[in-house]
């Protein structure tokens, strides 16, 4: 089931979700500039637009996780600028455990 952070009142603000081993889609506030997620576990993250043009590889909620993806590992924290309300950024991001639950700390910025 998506995550919803699109509707936040104010920013910068974090959430923690937990996710499983499929992707978890999680939209972002349409005023967020950059989103940095840091888990208490490995991880995977993925653009709503992954792959390459043409690729049937594209990450949907609750999907399985595909060879296009950027894995990382505990206490890695990277920032992804997402600006989604200009063209070419995304507006959603998608998460999974690497082989276990994890919780995700979502900052936006």
């Amino acid at each position: 089931m998506p995550v919803d952070l699109s509707a936040v009142p104010k920013l910068p603000t974090m959430a923690v979700i937990s996710v499983g081993t499929t992707w978890t889609e999680v939209k972002l506030p349409a005023r967020a500039a950059s989103v940095t997620l840091k888990g208490d576990g490995g991880f995977f993250v993925a653009g709503e637009e992954n792959g390459y043009p043409g690729s049937t590889e594209q990450p949907t909620d609750g999907g399985p996780v595909g060879t296009h993806k950027l894995s990382v590992a505990v206490g890695d924290a990277p920032l992804f600028e997402v600006r989604p309300h200009q063209r070419g950024y995304c507006s959603s991001l998608f998460v999974a455990g690497d082989g276990a639950s994890v919780n995700i700390t979502v900052e936006m910025e």
